[in-house]
């Protein structure tokens, strides 16, 4: 496959892969003076607008299978609606869209046009989410009946006095982190009907939100939980117990989901599993543990391979805009639960 790309941090690291699955870089998109250097290294022509290379595209001066939309949030909803005007499947990058009104209207454009697009939920595509998707829907765990989630770690000072935006309105850690938390608990609990949040900011005194704990009420009854904080010391987040991102510290002991049904308990990543084998569930029975055997894969890997089975129509999206949306959706209703008190409820919608 043929692709574009901006250069970004996200980007960078999405050409670093390219070698490994078959993709060859056409050009790369971005209006910054540092993109002309990384055209020049790959020897690919430098576009500054996206509508630029789709001209070129409709002229047959360029081919381009696919476009990697590692752009500003804001910048999301705009570049998939020229990508799917001239027929080219992207990758847009998570966050869906900027905001839910946003991606409201990229989705209503999209549906419009019959061009398979991907977002980078690249969680979706490790091997211990997708095993722990896979036992759940296989019905081992019986009927989920809770789920908790941590996302707690400490961000060092210099995060803060390097982007000053982090710590004003629109820069907290719902908005940066969460978002990953809530699209993992969706894609293995289902969807989420109703929201409570409590937020404090009582460690670092900043405008935004420290510390979080959120309540989530599915619409199958299970009901969840996830502790949120950039200020704790600890491994229990998904980058420090999953080992995907070796910018991280790893702790292979400590998990930073835990999925339990009427059958049987899942922690993830560690991939254990409590049960009361051959006979009902009781407490008064001791339970085994059992460990699923996962091979480690680099996620952002696979989540290329999975595009590029995308453009050829072999697949479906695991992680569709529709669905992205959703996660957005939940995050809204977390952000306004922490500005009103209230529970705020999801409208009704089926599971994508």
């Amino acid at each position: 496959s043929e692709m574009c790309i901006r250069d970004s941090q996200i980007g960078r690291r999405h050409l670093s892969l390219f070698h490994l699955t078959g993709i060859k870089l056409v050009a790369v998109v971005d209006p910054s003076e540092g993109a002309s250097s990384l055209a020049r290294e790959h020897g690919v022509p430098l576009y500054t607008e996206l509508h630029q290379l789709m001209e070129a595209k409709t002229r047959g001066e360029i081919q381009v299978d696919g476009a990697i939309l590692a752009t500003p949030n804001n910048m999301h909803a705009e570049g998939a609606i020229t990508c799917a005007k001239h027929g080219v499947p992207a990758m847009i990058e998570k966050p869906v869209a900027s905001s839910l009104l946003a991606a409201e209207h990229m989705l209503q454009e999209l549906t419009r046009y019959k061009v398979p697009m991907l977002v980078g939920h690249h969680r979706r595509h490790s091997a211990a989410m997708s095993a722990a998707m896979e036992t759940i829907a296989s019905g081992r765990l019986g009927r989920i009946v809770s789920v908790s989630g941590h996302a707690q770690f400490y961000k060092p000072e210099h995060y803060f006095t390097d982007g000053p935006w982090r710590t004003k309105k629109g820069g907290g850690p719902v908005l940066i982190n969460v978002i990953h938390d809530i699209d993992n608990m969706r894609a293995l609990c289902g969807e989420v009907t109703e929201v409570q949040a409590i937020s404090s900011n009582a460690v670092r005194g900043y405008d935004v939100e420290d510390t979080v704990v959120v309540n989530l009420k599915f619409s199958s009854g299970c009901l969840g939980s996830l502790t949120l904080s950039d200020t704790a010391t600890g491994p229990m987040s998904w980058e420090q117990t999953s080992g995907e991102n070796k910018d991280y510290g790893r702790d292979t002991t400590v998990d930073c989901y835990f999925v339990a049904g009427t059958r049987a308990a899942l922690a993830i990543p560690t991939m254990r599993i409590w049960s009361n084998p051959g006979e009902e569930s009781n407490w008064f029975k001791p339970l085994q543990v059992e460990t699923l055997e996962v091979e480690e894969v680099n996620p952002l890997e696979c989540q290329l391979l999975h595009f590029c089975e995308l453009i050829r129509g072999i697949v479906e999206p695991k992680a569709s805009v529709t669905s992205a949306m959703e996660s957005l959706r939940v995050v809204d209703g977390i952000l306004e639960a922490m500005r009103t008190g209230r529970t705020v409820s999801m409208r009704p919608h089926s599971r994508l």
